[in-house]
């Protein structure tokens, strides 16, 4: 694990577990199967990519904190890949010239639970990145301008639930040349 650490920008999350109730409708509205490679952005200790696991997905998980990835690696071992770094780091990108195993462009799902001002800053870069057909989902936070083609609910108590947002690439070239991605 490379040893500097990761600085933590003023609009990064801070860190906050997803419940397994939540873990379970993320997955279920992505429809993650064996096939699939599922990219955690933010993976904290992991419990997502456990998920994916039980689905036969691939894992690949990414954190900026190394206490998190340490547990993390202990709970999934071999059977995931986890990534200490910034996601804004150019070797997570293949659009920035890395071809590499863990460029977000592998993924077939990406999960984030994250929050509005970081989605805002990752959304250029998953346009850019992303492949036709990549189902994205965000837990709580949508991704502006993005238009889901699914939600779901989780309740925890009567006063309390947490909407995730379900959003598949399909990628159209206009006369302007510019890229749209809509449902």
């Amino acid at each position: 694990m490379n040893q500097r650490v990761a600085r933590r920008k003023s609009w990064y999350p801070s860190y906050e577990p997803s419940h397994e109730g939540e873990i379970r409708k993320m997955l279920e509205l992505a429809e993650v199967t064996h096939d699939d490679v599922v990219y955690d952005i933010g993976c904290g200790e992991g419990n997502i990519l456990l998920g994916a696991l039980s689905r036969g997905a691939r894992t690949i998980g990414v954190d900026y904190s190394p206490l998190r990835i340490r547990r993390e690696k202990q709970m999934i071992g071999d059977r995931g890949e986890i990534i200490y770094g910034d996601i804004f780091e150019d070797h997570f990108w293949s659009h920035k010239g890395n071809d590499n195993n863990h460029a977000v462009y592998n993924a077939t799902v990406l999960t984030m639970f994250l929050n509005a001002g970081m989605n805002a800053h990752l959304r250029p870069l998953l346009e850019e990145e992303l492949r036709a057909g990549t189902r994205v989902v965000s837990n709580y936070w949508p991704v502006i301008g993005w238009i889901p083609v699914g939600t779901a609910e989780t309740y925890f108590n009567q006063n309390s639930f947490c909407t995730k947002f379900l959003s598949h690439f399909q990628i159209e070239m206009h006369e302007n040349d510019s890229t749209l991605y809509q449902v």
